[in-house]
């Protein structure tokens, strides 16, 4: 209740406008020699306007960048200027922003302050469903207004597993419900020019000189300074620089482990020696000169380590983004041991993705015990069995079931689906029939199509027709699809049920309604309902998806042959998915060779240099060998091993004088 009593008293005892830019978590400046009391001036961003207009709507506005570039002084000065008057909540981490949400403090008329958003997006905290509680649409008076670092988004949304997918979708529901404006750590020009009207404070000045890239907050902050004195500090004379350094490093790999919260003293004095030689002694002294090495401010501005409260720290964030080696097998132990609940789901997370999987499994197990949520008990049970590769599926199974049982009998129908995507990779096909029933009858989609498909297999069709036009009259048709392009991270869309699926050029999010229109589909494509069967089979080929697409194109050809696949084509094409088209033109290479040509000549109009590859192969077949060397050339920047095929076409055209035989389109 302390936390709850505290954020009243800020609640309803302090508007935005009194309170400074530090307070709010901006990185002090360093002093210069004459500059005034207080933060230096504030240079108006470009984005400005933008913002302010984006606060009187409300909802959740969120300001992205690297670290340093900004984002919460911009955000400070948005709602000074536009919201002064309001309210400020500014709870401490996710905890309390449920505590203030389900408390009966105002909720209208304030602003609540997410500074570094990250910290409330774990299980517990904030979530779409709050969101929603405290934002909804079509009211402005309520604003959350954060801050996000680039690289931290991308850690919570970025999905390259199906565990991976479980605690990234939550927070790209939340994200996805949010307005981001995106914040460059380098000045623009218009930026820079009104930075220059504002040389008479010493600190902007000095940092106009010393920023020859335009990135003025990175140095108004001695971001730079403070990582040079970090990297000095491991190779100092000084013992207390060295075990300092130290204290850093620690602090850092504690947050690339996924802790978003300040950590003790006691943490950081266990773990700090795993970064000195060994030789060296440690002890209390060498410890406490380290600690008083990490925390002094550098050039008058923050330190390396940032003191969060009474014997807590966390390490300056500009010196976690720069940070790329892996972290240390002893900090996971450590944080094992160590943290709090609401770090638990992050770190196992992180882990995970570090390929720590055992302790990252541990984490999960603890975070389960630890919590009386049944949706904490489904998602733990999902990642135990959909994380570890190099851990055997039936260990996988034993570990997760007892969860994901005790979820579903506590209600959650969301974890009987994870006991059917189990139960699917095991194979054992009674209990997957089993618990899509359970799932299917307390209303989850998802089990529902799995049921259907079941019971296809069975021969039960009447029931199977049933559940499958249940799920496309009563979900939603939430698809997804994403380009895949060389690197750019892929991100977990708002509103996907699933992890995605890579299919051709893109990462495809189906959602139960669309497996259901192809299922519903493909069941009714028999004598007699051959029109109801291309009805829905049409509609699940207009999501894009490339699988529903494949089998439209495939009923089309053998049902109304070559007029209707030509049809098919362009369809699939004016969706931007010729990649559909030359894996139909695959798919038919062996059974119908003139229906795979038409296609890949579609396909190669289109620019599919795989298609061009296929077209070469059967030009060479009938004896066209300049028309092959032609296909050949084209496909060679994608498949360079095409460079044998031209080898071999040559001297065969050498060696035959006779004609080709033309390809004529019907």
């Amino acid at each position: 209740m302390l936390g709850l009593r505290r954020l009243g008293r800020r609640g309803r005892g302090q508007r935005v406008r009194d309170v400074g830019p530090e307070q709010l978590g901006a990185h002090p400046a360093a002093p210069v020699q004459g500059s005034p009391a207080g933060p230096p001036p504030y240079v108006a961003r470009d984005v400005d306007p933008e913002l302010d207009a984006l606060l009187v709507v409300g909802g959740l506005v969120v300001i992205e960048g690297d670290s340093a570039s900004g984002k919460t002084r911009t955000a400070a000065e948005a709602a000074r200027r536009v919201l002064g008057d309001r309210a400020l909540v500014q709870p401490g981490d996710a905890a309390e922003l449920r505590a203030w949400a389900e408390s009966e403090q105002p909720k209208t008329d304030v602003v609540v302050w997410l500074d570094d958003l990250e910290r409330f997006l774990v299980p517990g905290g904030l979530d779409s469903a709050l969101l929603a509680a405290l934002a909804p649409e079509g009211r402005t008076d309520t604003l959350l207004l954060a801050t996000l670092r680039s690289r931290a988004r991308l850690t919570l949304t970025a999905a390259g597993s199906q565990a991976e997918a479980e605690l990234a979708r939550r927070a790209a529901d939340v994200l996805g419900g949010a307005t981001t404006v995106r914040l460059r750590r380098g000045f623009s020009d218009e930026e820079l020019a009104r930075a220059e009207a504002l040389r008479a404070d010493p600190r902007v000045e000095d940092a106009l000189a010393r920023a020859e890239d335009g990135a003025l907050p990175e140095r108004l902050c001695a971001g730079r300074t403070i990582a040079a004195k970090w990297h000095a500090g491991v190779d100092a004379d000084s013992g207390g620089a060295r075990a300092g350094a130290a204290i850093v490093a620690a602090a850092v790999d504690i947050k690339r482990a996924g802790c978003a919260t300040a950590v003790s003293r006691k943490t950081l004095a266990e773990l700090y020696a795993h970064y000195l030689d060994h030789s060296a002694p440690i002890g209390p002294a060498l410890f406490n000169a380290g600690l008083a090495w990490a925390t002094q401010p550098v050039r008058g501005a923050g330190g390396c380590l940032v003191s969060r409260g009474e014997g807590v720290y966390e390490a300056f964030d500009y010196l976690v983004d720069g940070a790329e080696a892996p972290v240390p097998e002893p900090v996971w132990e450590v944080l094992l041991r160590h943290l709090a609940p609401a770090d638990l789901p992050l770190v196992a997370l992180a882990a995970h993705r570090a390929k720590q999987e055992d302790i990252g499994r541990r984490i999960l197990v603890r975070w389960a015990d630890s919590s009386p949520d049944p949706q904490v008990w489904g998602l733990v049970g999902a990642m135990l069995f959909r994380g570890g590769a190099d851990v055997s599926p039936q260990r996988r199974a034993s570990e997760a079931v007892p969860w994901l049982v005790r979820a579903v009998e506590a209600g959650n129908a969301e974890a009987a689906g994870h006991l059917v995507a189990l139960y699917q990779e095991i194979g054992d096909g009674d209990a997957v029939e089993l618990w899509a029933r359970r799932g299917a009858h307390q209303g989850n989609a998802e089990t529902m199509v799995a049921l259907g498909r079941r019971l296809i297999e069975r021969g039960e069709r009447t029931e199977a027709d049933r559940w499958l036009r249940k799920v496309i009259e009563g979900s939603p048709l939430e698809v997804e699809l994403l380009p895949i392009t060389d690197g750019v991270a892929l991100e977990v869309p708002p509103g996907s049920a699933r992890a995605g699926r890579v299919a051709g050029d893109h990462l495809e999010f189906s959602c139960p309604r669309s497996d259901a229109m192809v299922l519903l589909g493909m069941l009714l494509n028999r004598p007699g309902r051959y029109e109801e069967a291309e009805h829905w089979l049409r509609r699940a080929a207009l999501t894009g998806l490339m699988d529903a697409l494949l089998v439209y194109g495939h009923f089309a050809n053998d049902r109304k042959g070559r007029l209707a696949l030509a049809e098919w084509c362009e369809l699939a094409l004016g969706l931007g998915r010729a990649d559909a088209v030359e894996e139909l033109g695959v798919r038919l290479l062996k059974t119908d060779t003139f229906s795979a040509q038409l296609l890949f000549l579609s396909a190669a109009g289109a620019g599919k240099l795989r298609a061009m590859g296929y077209l070469g192969q059967m030009s060479e077949r009938r004896g066209a060998f300049d028309e092959a060397e032609q296909y050949y050339l084209r496909a060679q920047p994608e498949y360079p091993e095409v460079a044998r095929f031209l080898t071999r076409v040559r001297a065969a055209r050498a060696a035959n004088p006779w004609p080709p035989v033309k390809f004529q389109r019907p």
